[in-house]
Protein backbone atom coordinates (compact mmCIF):
# COMPACT_ATOMS: atom_id res chain seq x y z
CA UNK A 1 0.00 0.00 0.00
CA UNK A 2 3.05 2.26 0.11
CA UNK A 3 2.55 3.26 3.76
CA UNK A 4 4.88 2.71 6.72
CA UNK A 5 4.06 -0.25 8.97
CA UNK A 6 4.69 -0.63 12.70
CA UNK A 7 4.21 -4.27 13.72
CA UNK A 8 2.88 -5.07 17.20
CA UNK A 9 3.07 -8.77 18.10
CA UNK A 10 0.52 -9.25 20.89
CA UNK A 11 0.00 -11.94 23.58
CA UNK A 12 3.70 -12.53 24.26
CA UNK A 13 2.70 -13.31 27.86
CA UNK A 14 0.96 -16.52 26.79
CA UNK A 15 2.69 -19.86 27.21
CA UNK A 16 4.04 -21.11 23.91
CA UNK A 17 4.11 -17.65 22.28
CA UNK A 18 6.50 -17.70 19.33
CA UNK A 19 7.20 -14.23 17.97
CA UNK A 20 9.93 -15.51 15.62
CA UNK A 21 7.36 -17.67 13.84
CA UNK A 22 5.14 -14.60 13.39
CA UNK A 23 8.05 -12.62 11.96
CA UNK A 24 8.80 -15.45 9.53
CA UNK A 25 5.17 -15.54 8.35
CA UNK A 26 5.17 -11.73 7.98
CA UNK A 27 8.32 -11.91 5.83
CA UNK A 28 6.56 -14.38 3.53
CA UNK A 29 3.99 -11.65 2.86
CA UNK A 30 6.58 -8.96 2.21
CA UNK A 31 6.60 -7.39 5.69
CA UNK A 32 10.21 -7.77 6.90
CA UNK A 33 11.02 -6.53 10.40
CA UNK A 34 14.25 -4.71 11.34
CA UNK A 35 15.52 -7.80 13.19
CA UNK A 36 15.24 -9.73 9.94
CA UNK A 37 17.04 -7.06 7.92
CA UNK A 38 13.97 -5.10 6.81
CA UNK A 39 12.63 -1.60 7.38
CA UNK A 40 9.57 -2.33 9.51
CA UNK A 41 9.65 -1.58 13.24
CA UNK A 42 8.43 -4.49 15.38
CA UNK A 43 7.48 -4.40 19.07
CA UNK A 44 6.49 -7.47 21.10
CA UNK A 45 3.66 -6.57 23.49
CA UNK A 46 0.97 -7.87 25.80
CA UNK A 47 -2.13 -5.68 25.79
CA UNK A 48 -3.59 -7.67 28.69
CA UNK A 49 -0.57 -7.21 30.97
CA UNK A 50 0.52 -3.85 29.49
CA UNK A 51 3.96 -5.19 28.56
CA UNK A 52 5.96 -2.87 26.22
CA UNK A 53 2.92 -0.67 25.49
CA UNK A 54 4.92 2.50 26.22
CA UNK A 55 7.66 1.27 23.90
CA UNK A 56 5.08 0.67 21.14
CA UNK A 57 3.71 4.21 21.51
CA UNK A 58 7.24 5.63 21.44
CA UNK A 59 8.00 3.72 18.25
CA UNK A 60 4.83 4.98 16.57
CA UNK A 61 5.77 8.57 17.48
CA UNK A 62 9.34 7.99 16.28
CA UNK A 63 8.20 6.68 12.89
CA UNK A 64 5.73 9.54 12.54
CA UNK A 65 8.46 12.05 13.46
CA UNK A 66 10.93 10.58 10.94
CA UNK A 67 8.30 10.77 8.18
CA UNK A 68 7.33 14.31 9.21
CA UNK A 69 3.66 13.33 9.35
CA UNK A 70 1.44 16.22 10.36
CA UNK A 71 -2.35 16.65 10.47
CA UNK A 72 -4.34 19.87 10.45
CA UNK A 73 -6.57 20.01 13.56
CA UNK A 74 -8.33 23.17 12.34
CA UNK A 75 -10.10 21.59 9.33
CA UNK A 76 -13.26 19.43 9.22
CA UNK A 77 -12.64 15.91 10.45
CA UNK A 78 -11.87 12.83 8.37
CA UNK A 79 -11.59 9.44 10.05
CA UNK A 80 -11.74 5.68 9.52
CA UNK A 81 -14.02 3.10 11.14
CA UNK A 82 -11.95 0.54 13.04
CA UNK A 83 -14.78 -1.30 14.87
CA UNK A 84 -18.57 -1.31 14.97
CA UNK A 85 -21.26 -2.54 17.31
CA UNK A 86 -25.01 -2.26 17.86
CA UNK A 87 -26.70 -2.19 21.25
CA UNK A 88 -30.34 -1.88 22.31
CA UNK A 89 -29.61 1.23 24.39
CA UNK A 90 -27.23 3.13 22.10
CA UNK A 91 -28.14 1.80 18.65
CA UNK A 92 -25.36 1.93 16.03
CA UNK A 93 -21.97 2.42 17.70
CA UNK A 94 -18.74 3.04 15.76
CA UNK A 95 -15.15 3.33 16.89
CA UNK A 96 -13.55 5.98 14.70
CA UNK A 97 -9.90 6.92 14.40
CA UNK A 98 -9.72 10.62 13.53
CA UNK A 99 -6.97 11.06 10.94
CA UNK A 100 -7.13 14.77 10.32
CA UNK A 101 -9.22 17.70 11.50
CA UNK A 102 -11.28 17.83 14.69
CA UNK A 103 -14.58 16.03 15.23
CA UNK A 104 -17.17 17.76 17.46
CA UNK A 105 -20.42 16.80 19.16
CA UNK A 106 -23.27 17.82 16.84
CA UNK A 107 -21.28 17.46 13.57
CA UNK A 108 -23.31 16.18 10.61
CA UNK A 109 -21.43 13.17 9.24
CA UNK A 110 -21.41 10.53 6.50
CA UNK A 111 -19.78 7.17 7.17
CA UNK A 112 -19.81 4.80 4.21
CA UNK A 113 -23.46 4.54 3.12
CA UNK A 114 -25.00 5.77 6.38
CA UNK A 115 -25.27 9.24 7.95
CA UNK A 116 -26.25 11.01 11.15
CA UNK A 117 -25.35 13.64 13.74
CA UNK A 118 -22.66 13.00 16.35
CA UNK A 119 -24.69 12.45 19.53
CA UNK A 120 -21.95 11.32 21.90
CA UNK A 121 -18.22 10.53 21.92
CA UNK A 122 -16.15 8.59 24.43
CA UNK A 123 -12.37 8.34 24.52
CA UNK A 124 -10.35 5.14 25.00
CA UNK A 125 -10.90 5.40 28.76
CA UNK A 126 -14.70 5.47 28.32
CA UNK A 127 -15.01 9.12 29.32
CA UNK A 128 -17.33 11.52 27.51
CA UNK A 129 -15.54 14.09 25.36
CA UNK A 130 -16.78 17.07 23.32
CA UNK A 131 -14.18 16.92 20.53
CA UNK A 132 -11.50 14.63 19.12
CA UNK A 133 -8.44 15.73 17.16
CA UNK A 134 -6.01 13.86 14.87
CA UNK A 135 -4.93 10.33 15.92
CA UNK A 136 -7.64 10.18 18.62
CA UNK A 137 -9.86 7.06 18.65
CA UNK A 138 -13.46 7.71 19.74
CA UNK A 139 -16.53 5.58 20.38
CA UNK A 140 -19.27 7.46 18.53
CA UNK A 141 -23.07 7.27 18.49
CA UNK A 142 -25.66 9.02 16.32
CA UNK A 143 -25.49 7.19 12.99
CA UNK A 144 -28.72 5.91 11.42
CA UNK A 145 -27.24 2.48 10.71
CA UNK A 146 -24.14 0.41 11.39
CA UNK A 147 -21.28 1.15 8.94
CA UNK A 148 -18.51 -1.27 7.96
CA UNK A 149 -14.95 -1.47 9.23
CA UNK A 150 -12.79 0.58 6.87
CA UNK A 151 -15.53 3.08 5.95
CA UNK A 152 -14.46 6.72 5.86
CA UNK A 153 -16.06 9.39 8.07
CA UNK A 154 -16.61 12.81 6.53
CA UNK A 155 -18.16 15.95 8.04
CA UNK A 156 -20.72 17.91 5.96
CA UNK A 157 -22.30 21.33 6.29
CA UNK A 158 -25.81 20.05 7.06
CA UNK A 159 -27.74 16.87 7.79
CA UNK A 160 -29.51 17.25 4.42
CA UNK A 161 -26.19 17.32 2.57
CA UNK A 162 -24.96 14.32 4.59
CA UNK A 163 -28.12 12.34 3.77
CA UNK A 164 -27.84 13.04 0.02
CA UNK A 165 -24.20 11.96 0.02
CA UNK A 166 -25.04 8.73 1.84
CA UNK A 167 -27.95 7.97 -0.51
CA UNK A 168 -25.72 8.48 -3.56
CA UNK A 169 -23.13 6.07 -2.17
CA UNK A 170 -25.84 3.55 -1.26
CA UNK A 171 -27.13 3.61 -4.85
CA UNK A 172 -23.64 2.92 -6.20
CA UNK A 173 -23.21 -0.04 -3.83
CA UNK A 174 -26.58 -1.47 -4.92
CA UNK A 175 -25.52 -1.29 -8.59
CA UNK A 176 -22.28 -3.13 -7.76
CA UNK A 177 -24.14 -5.89 -5.96
CA UNK A 178 -26.54 -6.32 -8.90
CA UNK A 179 -23.73 -6.54 -11.46
CA UNK A 180 -21.64 -8.96 -9.42
CA UNK A 181 -17.88 -8.88 -9.60
CA UNK A 182 -14.81 -10.74 -8.45
CA UNK A 183 -13.07 -14.01 -9.17
CA UNK A 184 -14.62 -17.46 -8.79
CA UNK A 185 -17.50 -16.79 -6.46
CA UNK A 186 -19.73 -14.00 -7.67
CA UNK A 187 -19.99 -14.02 -11.49
CA UNK A 188 -18.65 -17.54 -11.99
CA UNK A 189 -20.59 -18.97 -9.06
CA UNK A 190 -23.86 -17.38 -10.22
CA UNK A 191 -23.35 -18.74 -13.75
CA UNK A 192 -22.57 -22.23 -12.46
CA UNK A 193 -25.64 -22.20 -10.20
CA UNK A 194 -27.93 -21.02 -13.00
CA UNK A 195 -26.70 -23.83 -15.28
CA UNK A 196 -27.30 -26.43 -12.60
CA UNK A 197 -23.60 -27.25 -12.38
CA UNK A 198 -23.27 -25.92 -8.88
CA UNK A 199 -25.32 -26.23 -5.74
CA UNK A 200 -25.61 -23.38 -3.28
CA UNK A 201 -26.25 -22.98 0.42
CA UNK A 202 -28.09 -19.71 1.07
CA UNK A 203 -27.12 -18.11 4.37
CA UNK A 204 -28.05 -15.00 6.35
CA UNK A 205 -25.22 -14.06 8.75
CA UNK A 206 -25.56 -11.76 11.77
CA UNK A 207 -22.81 -10.93 14.27
CA UNK A 208 -22.20 -8.69 17.25
CA UNK A 209 -19.42 -6.61 15.65
CA UNK A 210 -18.31 -5.89 12.10
CA UNK A 211 -14.83 -7.33 12.59
CA UNK A 212 -16.27 -10.73 13.48
CA UNK A 213 -18.75 -10.48 10.62
CA UNK A 214 -15.95 -9.91 8.12
CA UNK A 215 -13.95 -12.86 9.52
CA UNK A 216 -16.97 -15.18 9.19
CA UNK A 217 -17.76 -13.99 5.66
CA UNK A 218 -14.14 -14.49 4.60
CA UNK A 219 -14.09 -18.03 6.03
CA UNK A 220 -17.38 -18.94 4.33
CA UNK A 221 -16.06 -17.64 1.00
CA UNK A 222 -13.19 -20.16 1.23
CA UNK A 223 -15.63 -23.09 1.52
CA UNK A 224 -16.69 -22.91 -2.12
CA UNK A 225 -15.64 -25.48 -4.71
CA UNK A 226 -16.54 -26.01 -8.38
CA UNK A 227 -19.61 -28.01 -7.33
CA UNK A 228 -21.01 -26.12 -4.37
CA UNK A 229 -20.68 -22.86 -2.52
CA UNK A 230 -22.10 -20.63 0.19
CA UNK A 231 -24.13 -17.65 -0.98
CA UNK A 232 -24.49 -14.99 1.69
CA UNK A 233 -27.94 -13.48 1.14
CA UNK A 234 -27.39 -10.80 3.76
CA UNK A 235 -24.91 -10.01 6.49
CA UNK A 236 -25.18 -7.43 9.19
CA UNK A 237 -24.43 -6.37 12.75
CA UNK A 238 -27.11 -6.79 15.41
CA UNK A 239 -29.77 -9.22 16.56
CA UNK A 240 -31.64 -11.49 14.17
CA UNK A 241 -34.83 -9.73 13.05
CA UNK A 242 -38.02 -10.75 11.29
CA UNK A 243 -36.74 -9.27 8.02
CA UNK A 244 -33.74 -11.65 8.23
CA UNK A 245 -36.14 -14.57 8.55
CA UNK A 246 -38.24 -13.41 5.59
CA UNK A 247 -35.12 -13.12 3.45
CA UNK A 248 -34.02 -16.65 4.39
CA UNK A 249 -37.53 -17.97 3.74
CA UNK A 250 -37.66 -16.43 0.26
CA UNK A 251 -34.45 -18.21 -0.74
CA UNK A 252 -34.82 -21.44 1.28
CA UNK A 253 -31.83 -20.40 3.35
CA UNK A 254 -30.59 -20.78 6.90
CA UNK A 255 -29.69 -18.14 9.47
CA UNK A 256 -26.55 -18.18 11.60
CA UNK A 257 -25.69 -15.70 14.32
CA UNK A 258 -22.55 -15.04 16.34
CA UNK A 259 -22.94 -13.61 19.85
CA UNK A 260 -26.37 -12.18 19.00
CA UNK A 261 -29.95 -12.82 20.09
CA UNK A 262 -33.09 -13.70 18.16
CA UNK A 263 -35.88 -11.15 18.44
CA UNK A 264 -39.17 -12.67 19.64
CA UNK A 265 -41.15 -11.92 16.48
CA UNK A 266 -38.29 -13.33 14.37
CA UNK A 267 -38.34 -16.59 16.36
CA UNK A 268 -42.11 -16.95 15.93
CA UNK A 269 -41.89 -16.34 12.16
CA UNK A 270 -38.95 -18.75 11.80
CA UNK A 271 -40.77 -21.52 13.69
CA UNK A 272 -43.89 -21.08 11.57
CA UNK A 273 -41.88 -21.04 8.32
CA UNK A 274 -39.56 -23.89 9.27
CA UNK A 275 -36.45 -21.69 8.97
CA UNK A 276 -33.44 -22.91 10.92
CA UNK A 277 -31.65 -20.39 13.18
CA UNK A 278 -28.43 -21.32 14.95
CA UNK A 279 -26.49 -19.13 17.37
CA UNK A 280 -22.76 -19.62 18.04
CA UNK A 281 -20.09 -18.14 20.27
CA UNK A 282 -17.13 -19.94 18.66
CA UNK A 283 -16.36 -19.08 15.02
CA UNK A 284 -14.83 -22.40 13.98
CA UNK A 285 -17.95 -24.27 15.18
CA UNK A 286 -20.11 -22.05 12.96
CA UNK A 287 -17.83 -22.65 9.96
CA UNK A 288 -17.61 -26.40 10.60
CA UNK A 289 -21.39 -26.78 10.82
CA UNK A 290 -21.96 -24.94 7.52
CA UNK A 291 -19.14 -26.93 5.94
CA UNK A 292 -20.86 -30.20 6.87
CA UNK A 293 -24.18 -28.93 5.48
CA UNK A 294 -22.46 -27.87 2.26
CA UNK A 295 -20.73 -31.23 1.89
CA UNK A 296 -24.17 -32.83 2.08
CA UNK A 297 -25.07 -30.98 -1.14
CA UNK A 298 -22.18 -32.55 -3.04
CA UNK A 299 -22.79 -35.56 -5.26
CA UNK A 300 -21.08 -38.58 -3.67
CA UNK A 301 -18.02 -39.92 -5.45
CA UNK A 302 -18.19 -43.41 -6.93
CA UNK A 303 -15.28 -45.58 -5.80
CA UNK A 304 -14.50 -48.92 -7.40
CA UNK A 305 -13.31 -51.54 -4.91
CA UNK A 306 -11.79 -54.54 -6.66
CA UNK A 307 -12.76 -57.85 -5.06
CA UNK A 308 -11.46 -60.70 -7.24
CA UNK A 309 -10.29 -61.89 -10.62
CA UNK A 310 -11.83 -65.07 -12.08
CA UNK A 311 -10.60 -67.13 -15.07
CA UNK A 312 -13.57 -68.56 -16.98
CA UNK A 313 -13.47 -72.36 -17.36
CA UNK A 314 -16.96 -72.95 -18.77
CA UNK A 315 -20.14 -71.25 -20.02
CA UNK A 316 -23.11 -73.31 -18.79
CA UNK A 317 -26.16 -71.37 -19.90
CA UNK A 318 -26.86 -68.30 -22.00
CA UNK A 319 -30.27 -66.65 -21.54
CA UNK A 320 -31.81 -63.47 -22.99
CA UNK A 321 -30.77 -61.30 -20.05
CA UNK A 322 -28.41 -63.46 -18.07
CA UNK A 323 -25.89 -66.26 -18.30
CA UNK A 324 -24.33 -68.82 -15.99
CA UNK A 325 -20.54 -69.12 -16.08
CA UNK A 326 -17.98 -71.00 -14.04
CA UNK A 327 -14.36 -70.26 -13.28
CA UNK A 328 -11.45 -70.34 -10.88
CA UNK A 329 -10.80 -67.47 -8.49
CA UNK A 330 -7.25 -66.32 -9.27
CA UNK A 331 -6.98 -63.70 -6.53
CA UNK A 332 -9.08 -61.93 -3.94
CA UNK A 333 -12.51 -63.11 -2.91
CA UNK A 334 -15.76 -63.12 -4.90
CA UNK A 335 -18.58 -61.69 -2.81
CA UNK A 336 -22.32 -61.54 -3.36
CA UNK A 337 -24.22 -58.27 -2.95
CA UNK A 338 -26.57 -55.82 -4.61
CA UNK A 339 -23.64 -53.50 -5.38
CA UNK A 340 -21.31 -56.18 -6.82
CA UNK A 341 -20.50 -55.81 -10.53
CA UNK A 342 -18.51 -57.85 -13.07
CA UNK A 343 -16.39 -56.81 -16.02
CA UNK A 344 -15.44 -59.12 -18.90
CA UNK A 345 -11.81 -58.62 -19.96
CA UNK A 346 -10.15 -60.13 -23.02
CA UNK A 347 -6.61 -59.32 -24.13
CA UNK A 348 -6.48 -56.71 -21.37
CA UNK A 349 -9.44 -54.85 -22.88
CA UNK A 350 -12.95 -54.51 -21.44
CA UNK A 351 -15.52 -56.33 -23.59
CA UNK A 352 -18.71 -55.86 -21.55
CA UNK A 353 -19.91 -55.41 -17.98
CA UNK A 354 -22.87 -56.25 -15.78
CA UNK A 355 -24.00 -57.35 -12.33
CA UNK A 356 -23.41 -60.48 -10.27
CA UNK A 357 -26.84 -61.91 -9.42
CA UNK A 358 -26.12 -65.32 -7.91
CA UNK A 359 -23.02 -67.08 -6.56
CA UNK A 360 -22.41 -70.83 -6.07
CA UNK A 361 -19.59 -73.04 -4.88
CA UNK A 362 -19.85 -76.83 -5.21
CA UNK A 363 -23.48 -76.40 -6.37
CA UNK A 364 -24.42 -74.56 -3.16
CA UNK A 365 -25.58 -70.96 -2.97
CA UNK A 366 -22.93 -69.04 -1.01
CA UNK A 367 -22.13 -65.44 -0.09
CA UNK A 368 -18.44 -65.62 -0.99
CA UNK A 369 -15.82 -67.75 -2.75
CA UNK A 370 -12.16 -67.31 -1.88
CA UNK A 371 -8.95 -67.58 -3.90
CA UNK A 372 -8.10 -70.99 -5.44
CA UNK A 373 -11.68 -72.23 -5.43
CA UNK A 374 -14.07 -72.64 -8.35
CA UNK A 375 -17.20 -70.49 -8.47
CA UNK A 376 -20.43 -70.61 -10.42
CA UNK A 377 -21.86 -67.20 -11.21
CA UNK A 378 -25.12 -65.99 -12.73
CA UNK A 379 -24.53 -62.61 -14.25
CA UNK A 380 -26.70 -60.05 -16.02
CA UNK A 381 -25.69 -57.64 -18.77
CA UNK A 382 -22.52 -59.51 -19.76
CA UNK A 383 -22.29 -60.75 -23.34
CA UNK A 384 -19.91 -62.91 -25.38
CA UNK A 385 -18.15 -64.76 -22.56
CA UNK A 386 -15.72 -67.41 -23.76
CA UNK A 387 -13.54 -69.97 -22.01
CA UNK A 388 -10.23 -68.44 -21.01
CA UNK A 389 -11.67 -64.95 -20.53
CA UNK A 390 -11.04 -63.03 -17.34
CA UNK A 391 -13.91 -61.66 -15.29
CA UNK A 392 -13.07 -58.93 -12.79
CA UNK A 393 -15.41 -58.70 -9.81
CA UNK A 394 -15.75 -55.35 -8.07
CA UNK A 395 -18.03 -53.30 -5.85
CA UNK A 396 -19.10 -49.68 -6.33
CA UNK A 397 -19.02 -47.70 -3.08
CA UNK A 398 -20.32 -44.16 -2.68
CA UNK A 399 -17.86 -41.93 -0.86
CA UNK A 400 -18.96 -38.62 0.60
CA UNK A 401 -16.97 -35.76 -0.88
CA UNK A 402 -15.11 -33.29 1.29
CA UNK A 403 -14.48 -29.63 0.60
Amino acid sequence: AGVPIVVAINKIDKEGANSEKVKKELSEHGVVTEEWGGDNVCVEVSAKKMINIDELLDMILLVADMLDIAANPRRTAVGTVIEVDKTEREGAVSTILVQTGTLHIGDDIVVGTTFGKVRSMKNYRGRDILEAGPSVPVRLTGLKDVPHVGDILEVHASIKEARLRAEKRSGIERLKSLKGYGKFGLAEMAEAISKGKMKKLNVVVKADVDGTLEAIASSLDKLKSKEAGVQILHRGVGNISESDVMMAKASSGVIVGFNVKVESDAQETATAAGIQIKIYNIIYELIDDLKHVLEGLLEPEKIEVRLAKVKILAVFKHGKKDMIIGGKVLNGKVEKGDDVCVRLVRDKKEVSSGKLVELQCEKQNVDEVSRGKEAGMRVEGVEGVEEGDIVEVYRIEMKKKKL
